[in-house]
């Protein structure tokens, strides 16, 4: 994916992406040129997601993304330590990263990459908010409410009832890591 930043190579304004096929890229607002090939232009704009399991080995997640008012995607990626996907930022879409086992490990790093200053984006994990001895590094501004943490302009997280936990990256360079530890 490409973001036309300045409108200079789609020449059809600014801040229009060019992206693949791929369903996790599609939402229906999309163009496909007719000498384009499984190409698309769209309105959204992108940056990597990213959430490892590097002592768990064997970890098999899925990805979900969701939206109110729109079907939600899912995509299942294979075994492996690190797992990213290009996830739509700006747009009020939420990607819930889902371990197929228990995570045995007790460090699970989570980033956006590729951003551009002031995106916002929106990773949710399960469970992991009930381990013990949770540490949260990198990011300070903890949340009491999932409306004070939709309302937050600023990166925050969220721990809900059920141990989920709600991470909002709003980008202040071109990245954001943060790290999530428990005993």
């Amino acid at each position: 994916m490409l973001r036309d930043v300045d409108g200079s190579v789609l020449g059809l304004g600014p801040n229009r992406s060019i992206i693949g096929n791929h369903p996790m890229l599609l939402t229906g607002v999309e163009t496909s040129p007719s000498n384009w090939t499984n190409a698309y232009h769209t309105p959204n704009q992108y940056a990597m997601l990213r959430v490892s399991y590097p002592h768990s080995g064997g970890v098999k997640p899925t990805w979900r993304r969701e939206k109110a008012g729109t079907s939600a995607v899912s995509f299942f990626h294979g075994y492996n330590s690190t797992f990213l996907i290009a996830g739509i930022v700006n747009n009020g879409y939420e990607y819930l990263v889902t371990p197929d086992n228990t995570v045995s490990g007790r460090d699970m790093p989570v980033s956006i990459d590729d951003a551009f200053p002031g995106d916002v984006a929106v990773v949710k994990v399960p469970n992991v908010g009930n381990f013990n001895g949770l540490l949260i590094n990198n990011l300070t501004n903890q949340v009491n409410s999932l409306s004070a943490f939709r309302s937050s302009s600023s990166s925050c997280y969220y721990i809900d009832g059920t141990g989920m936990i709600w991470i909002k990256f709003i980008v202040p360079v071109r990245s954001q890591s943060i790290r999530i530890r428990w005993s």
